[in-house]
Formats: C-alpha cells, sequence, structure tokens
C-alpha cells in the first residue's frame, strides 16, 4: 500500500512538471510569435498588434490570449478562454500548491486534458493564420 502511494505522488508530480513544461512552452511559441510580427511589421498580424496597442511593449500573457480571441473571433468561452483557465493550474504547480487547486477546466485535470487544451488553442490561431507561429 505505502509503495503504491508513493509511486502514484510520484506520478502525479512528475504530470504535474509536464503540465508546467507544456503550457510554458506555449507562452513561448505565442510570445515569440509576437515578437516576430513586431519586428518584421508584418500586415497579416496588424489586426493581432492593433488589438494590443493599448497595452504596449510588455503584454501580459492573458492580454496576448485575449488579443488573440478577438482576431480569432471568438466571442464565448472557447479555446483562448480554456487555455486562461489552464495557466491558473500552471500558476498552482508553479508557485508551490498554497492555495486550493483551480478546478476551472474540471476536478479532475490531467496532462492529457491540459495537452488537447493546448492543441485546441494552436489549432484555432492555424486557422485564423496558417503561418503560426512566425520565426523570430
Amino acid at each position: 500500500d505505502d509503495l503504491i502511494r508513493r509511486f502514484e505522488r510520484a506520478r502525479e508530480e512528475a504530470e504535474g512538471g509536464a503540465v508546467v513544461t507544456l503550457l510554458g512552452g506555449m507562452e513561448v511559441l505565442i510570445r515569440g510569435d509576437l515578437q516576430a510580427r513586431r519586428r518584421k511589421k508584418r500586415l497579416d498580424g496588424a489586426r493581432l498588434l492593433a488589438a494590443l496597442q493599448p497595452i504596449g511593449r510588455h503584454t501580459r500573457l492573458d492580454d496576448l490570449i485575449d488579443a488573440w480571441r478577438t482576431v480569432c473571433g471568438e466571442a464565448g468561452p472557447g479555446a483562448g478562454s480554456r487555455f486562461k483557465h489552464a495557466l491558473q493550474l500552471r500558476h498552482w504547480y508553479a508557485h508551490g500548491r498554497a492555495w486550493a487547486r483551480p478546478n476551472a477546466l474540471g476536478a479532475s485535470v490531467d496532462l492529457d486534458v491540459v495537452w488537447t487544451v493546448c492543441e485546441d488553442l494552436l489549432n484555432k490561431i492555424k486557422q485564423h493564420d496558417p503561418k503560426f507561429p512566425l520565426e523570430p
């Protein structure tokens, strides 16, 4: 029993690390794309940049996701909204789980759920801009 509990705990820790890594990788893709659009002044990214214009040089990830939601025409809950909820889980894992686990995506969120959320966001953005992510 004790050995099984230890293995289960180790699996949960590894899965939490994978969730943090996956969401961090998505952030790198999204921010790298924004940097490339700003640097290249791409016309196809004009709507995205216009949605971010009032925010300034440093852009919060939440604001960037909201800008993509606007550009992609996502009015209600959708891929961008679910991704923002997944970020709450990332913060919970990354900051020591000092508060109640966020359950905006459901009580039993696992790596497969977060993978699907990330994949859905990528697909949504790529439907709008097949060149996403632009290379720096």
